[in-house]
Order: C-alpha cells, then structure tokens, then sequence
C-alpha cells in the first residue's frame, strides 16, 4: 500500500525545517560510495551500485557495517547537530507508532530504479529544499509506475518491496528517508527517539495528485 502522510503541524514543520536546511548549508555530505575493487574484481558493492552515482549521502540512527555489523552511524556522532535537527524534524513525516531505527539523508541524489533490500516494512520519505520536478516514481510491477510529487509531502511505501527512481529535476534537493533496520530478536533504541505526529492517508493510485492536502 502507498500511503501519503498528513502533517498535522504546518506551522512546527516549517519552522524545524528551516532549522534543519541552515544547519545543512555548513556541511558537504559525501558522494556516494563507489565500489571496492581488488585485483580488478569488485570485492564490495556499495550504494552507488544500488540508487546510481549521481548525488550526496549519508546516514543517521541504526547503519550496517561490514565491520562492526549493526552500530551507531558515524555521522550521528560527527554531526551531533545535524543529528539531533533531523531526528527533531522526521518527527512531523513520521506516522505514529512507526518503528524508526535509521534516516538516511541525500543532497542532489537522482536514484536510479532499485529497492531497499536491508529495509524493514514500510519508509517515509520527503523532499525539501529550493528544488523544482524531481518526482518519485514508485514502481507497482517492471514497467507501470506512478510519480508522486514528494515536495513537502511524505509518501510512505514499502521500498524493500517496491521498486522506485527519482526523475529530472533542477536546484537544491534535498530527500530525507526514514525507516526500519532493526535485526531481529533485537532491542534496539536509538539515541533520539522518534515519536511520530503524522497520520498516514491511502493514495488513489490511480490519481495521485487526490492525495490528502498536506496541512494541520
């Protein structure tokens, strides 16, 4: 199911996503990762295998490392500001009682189409930012798709089960993805718990601009 998520608080999103695109401005997030290579062998996939080279990325909450297995993201502790502005602003795109281990944020990313393997149940994204176009297609089998304007409107799906690609677009973009990595038979908490205020509404496949209106 495809759900829009209605924020009930206009006025509180506006001002915590201020906060969060000024804090923005002051970092560079790191390109997408390319592959590791040995001896002209590709030893380790990273993400631009899966959404493409063109963009910005980090992650926040829960991450997988090959290293240390499930662990705190780096950039949580990096940018503790950044850190604690993001988990304050999903706040607003997360439906209540949304299980939230993990946020990925893109600056500038154009995915190609692909799925989130490691997900767990439904993710919110949204976009925000001075952007124009940049719709996100969400795949219902190879071909048929349907593109959701996700500009100050958070669209939740499953993207470990739903194939999905951003299109064209012009300006600053910014997407933030929140979701589920939590392993099973684990208790996992992260370190600024989210505790969502959104209600999520059904979309009209079929007409997505009947989504709910995007206000308190």
């Amino acid at each position: 199911m495809i759900n829009s998520v209605r924020i009930l608080n206009r006025e509180q999103y506006e001002a915590d996503k201020k906060e969060l695109l000024e804090i923005l401005k002051s970092k560079t997030i790191p390109v997408i990762a390319k592959n590791r290579y040995r001896d002209g062998k590709i030893v380790s996939f990273n993400r631009e295998n899966i959404i493409g080279g063109i963009g910005r990325t980090c992650n926040f909450g829960l991450v997988r490392s090959r290293k240390y297995g499930y662990c705190n993201s780096r950039f949580s502790k990096k940018w503790p500001e950044v850190n604690k502005s993001i988990f304050k602003f999903v706040n607003h795109i997360c439906p209540v009682g949304m299980d939230v281990t993990s946020i990925t944020l893109n600056h500038g990313v154009k995915a190609k189409k692909h799925k989130d393997g490691f997900n767990i149940g439904d993710s919110v994204i949204v976009g925000i930012g001075e952007y124009e176009e940049g719709k996100l297609r969400v795949y219902s089998d190879e071909t048929q798709y349907v593109a959701y304007d996700i500009k100050d409107k958070p669209l939740m799906f499953n993207g470990a089960v739903l194939a999905h690609e951003t299109e064209d677009f012009t300006g600053d973009r910014y997407t933030i993805i929140i979701y589920s990595q939590r392993p099973k038979n684990r208790t996992w908490t992260v370190e600024i718990p989210v505790v969502g205020t959104g209600t999520a509404e059904p979309i009209n496949t079929l007409n997505p601009e009947t989504a709910p209106i995007q206000c308190g």
